[in-house]
């Protein structure tokens, strides 16, 4: 390779990082020679070292006669569409190619002003003084294609994302939620723009605990109902090339797609209701059974001392006497469901698949006792509904990030936006904006001020040292006792020994 064909990579990748294009798309005539191939794979790490990515490359064989058949030139341009990057550089190409290229483009609206989504903008290493803007030279391109962004159209918890749809034309015609605030938070921080649009999916539960795992089907209409899974989906199969919504990070689901730094954390917590304090048992209630059973052994221990004492102590008194398959629930749409069965071993016949606005008449019914969620949705719950909390512990996820094709440049991008909003506080204010509840597990469902029960071991010390007296005081008074009766037993024979002698005398 030629200095110069150095010296024209570097100054391209160079106006590269000046726009900010994560990705780019590489055309070159093949000549049959290594040095195009070679000048290519140079190109592709020298884009790598600023951080920019080879999407594709279009590799056209040599000329027939002068010329190239139109439909193969077309065929690779349409490929050339449906890559996410619309900036094209010429590597080596002859001038028949390049004017089967721009003019096959131009066929295709790829030339057109304003089309950002499919502008074709190109370097000729043979002419590097040559750069096509579409639209013009003042027009600088954003270098993506308009986005499809994947999002719930009907979430289980509509404070995460809500939209409007137009049912006809399927389009997203409003949109809010802390979701939608957050990728909108995160488009502001990042360093290039590009053009989105929304594409909704609706959700649906199945009758039955397993859900069924569907491809998605040619021709969708507004009837069909999605899982999270599916929607993570959409992008491993390049139906959109971003999911905006409340996914949680998995590793299975990490297998097929990237996501974004966590813009939310998550954990699966157990909801219960609170059950109102019996002010007549409120005695009671600081106390768990182990303690009250202690406390039991030793009145009865007690007992007994007090009655050996009173009735051998002082018997010729004779004063004292003495007498002597719940159900549990988790959200219908998720991963939860196989959590418990998988990880904390419930079994299947006790878990009820629910949906938000069903949890408050399921647990006043009786119909389940306890509700598995995630924290984020608990938050929501907490809000609209009083009269519960949250028993146990956490059982942390990998939170909440949005979907991405694997690998893609955009998830450094978007991540790294999300630490600025984290790290300046915009984040926090989003929360706050949408979650009225701030997470903070109780220890029991019966005690809402978050205090433990008392149970032996706190007094355990108390016990011991008590049965303890107690057991000295029986000792001293066993021996004492032993003591008296061998002594009136010696006063008793001493007394007949006498009355036998004043018998015989007399």
């Amino acid at each position: 390779m030629s200095y110069s064909n150095t010296a024209f990579i570097k100054c391209i990748v160079a106006i590269v990082k000046s726009f900010n294009w994560r990705q780019v798309i590489a055309v070159y005539q093949d000549d049959g020679h290594i040095t195009i191939s070679n000048t290519a794979l140079l190109f592709s790490f020298a884009l790598r070292e600023v951080g920019s990515e080879l999407e594709y490359v279009a590799a056209f064989a040599p000329a027939r006669n002068g010329s190239f058949p139109k439909s193969s030139v077309q065929d690779e341009l349409i490929r050339m569409q449906k890559q996410l990057s619309t900036v094209y550089v010429v590597l080596h190409s002859s001038e028949a190619l390049a004017l089967s290229l721009f003019h096959e483009a131009t066929e295709l609206g790829m030339m057109e002003k304003g089309e950002n989504e499919r502008g074709l903008h190109g370097f000729d290493l043979n002419n590097p003084t040559v750069v096509f803007w579409p639209g013009g030279p003042t027009t600088i391109p954003g270098g993506l294609r308009k986005l499809k962004v994947g999002i719930p159209a009907n979430p289980v918890w509509e404070n995460f994302e809500m939209v409007e749809v137009d049912m006809e034309s399927r389009r997203v015609t409003n949109r809010r939620g802390f979701c939608v605030d957050v990728f909108l938070a995160i488009l502001d921080r990042m360093k290039y723009k590009f053009e989105y649009e929304y594409v909704p999916f609706n959700f649906g539960i199945n009758s039955s605990l397993d859900y069924e795992f569907r491809p998605i089907p040619e021709g969708t209409n507004s009837n069909y109902h999605f899982t999270y899974d599916d929607l993570v989906d959409q992008v491993y199969l390049k139906k959109v090339d971003l999911v905006v919504g409340d996914v949680t990070i998995l590793a299975p689901r990490s297998e097929k797609v990237s996501f974004t730094q966590p813009f939310l954390s998550s954990g699966i917590v157990m909801l219960v209701p609170l059950e109102d304090d019996n002010p007549r048992w409120l005695l009671l209630s600081p106390f768990k059974w182990t303690l009250w059973l202690a406390i039991f052994g030793m009145m009865l221990c007690t007992f007994v001392a007090i009655l050996v004492l009173e009735k051998y102590g002082n018997q010729p008194h004779g004063d004292f006497q003495g007498p002597c398959d719940s159900r549990i629930s988790c959200s219908g749409f998720g991963f939860v469901l196989n959590y418990l069965k998988d990880v904390l071993h419930y079994k299947q016949e006790i878990i009820l698949a629910t949906n938000s606005s069903d949890y408050p008449n399921a647990f006043q019914n009786g119909t389940i006792t306890a509700a598995f969620l995630e924290v984020p949705y608990v938050r929501v719950f907490l809000s609209k509904y009083k009269g519960y909390t949250v028993y146990g512990e956490t059982h942390m996820l990998g939170g909440f990030g949005f979907v991405l094709p694997k690998f893609s440049t955009m998830t450094f991008d978007m991540s790294k936006a999300i630490l600025e909003l984290q790290e300046d506080g915009t984040l926090k204010k989003i929360e706050d904006k949408w979650f009225s509840v701030t997470f903070k597990p109780a220890v029991s469902p019966m005690d809402n001020t978050n205090k433990q029960k008392l149970e032996f071991d706190n007094f355990s010390s108390l016990f011991i040292f008590s049965m303890f007296v107690s057991g000295i005081a029986l000792v001293i008074f066993l021996i004492r006792k032993i003591n008296l009766i061998q002594l009136l037993r010696l006063k008793m024979m001493g007394a007949g020994f006498v009355s036998e002698d004043n018998a015989q005398g007399g």
